[in-house]
């Protein structure tokens, strides 16, 4: 099974989406993960954080602007931006090949504690080209979202307002672009990101999204 295409660009006019779609063969994985970067470059990244809601309370409007913070090298929302998107994408396939192949390696010791249900073994790091782009398009899309940089502990509804924005987004934005079972195990896999798993088969993507994000923090402090 493969993907189809769907351009990324979009209407200036009518702020619209060109939902064209064409097949690709399988040298032309790549370009449907470049689509998808640049589309969320073009709808969310390159915008500046809106101002917060007249609604929120001091506490959390003082938090909010005093992280608008400031472009970087002309790059909006530099700590939850496009770099951090593409850096994540980057890493998901050297993340799955890892543990694809140390994963129960050296006496155990490279398994996870945390193994929810058991549900977790070096084969079920084995992945797909389909499965490999799901989560390359669908990390990217992990906080588009974010109107600020309010986190969870300051203020738990926001921030899950902010996380379901972002999951829609992708679940919007996949349908019918990645065959469904990927797409549903990239879907699930964001939900539950660092919470527990809901199915066996999204736990791996699930692990691999936030091993990918811890690694692109680490590339970021280096």
């Amino acid at each position: 099974m493969q993907f189809n295409g769907k351009k990324g660009a979009l209407d200036e006019k009518k702020g619209a989406v060109d939902e064209k779609k064409w097949p690709v063969d399988e040298n032309d994985g790549a370009d449907v993960v470049l689509d998808a970067a640049q589309y969320v470059f073009e709808k969310f990244f390159q915008h500046a954080y809106p101002p917060p809601p007249d609604n929120v309370s001091e506490k959390v409007r003082e938090i909010w602007l005093g992280r608008r913070w400031a472009p970087q090298c002309g790059v909006q929302r530099p700590n939850h931006g496009v770099p951090n998107a593409i850096r994540k994408a980057l890493l998901v396939p050297a993340v799955a090949a890892v543990y694809g192949l140390l994963y129960g390696g050296r006496a155990d010791n490279y398994t996870m504690d945390s193994n929810q249900h058991q549900w977790l073994s070096k084969e079920r790091f084995t992945f797909s080209d389909d499965d490999i782009k799901a989560m390359q398009i669908a990390i990217m899309f992990e906080v588009v979202g974010r109107q600020s940089e309010i986190g969870w502990g300051d203020d738990f509804k926001i921030y899950e307002d902010f996380r379901k924005a972002s999951i829609d987004a992708f679940a919007q934005y996949s349908k019918g672009l990645i065959p469904e079972r990927p797409r549903q195990n990239a879907i699930d896999g964001l939900k539950q990101m660092y919470m527990k798993p809901v199915t066996k088969y999204s736990y791996p993507f699930q692990v691999v999204f936030e091993k990918a994000t811890t690694w692109s923090l680490s590339v970021v402090g280096s």
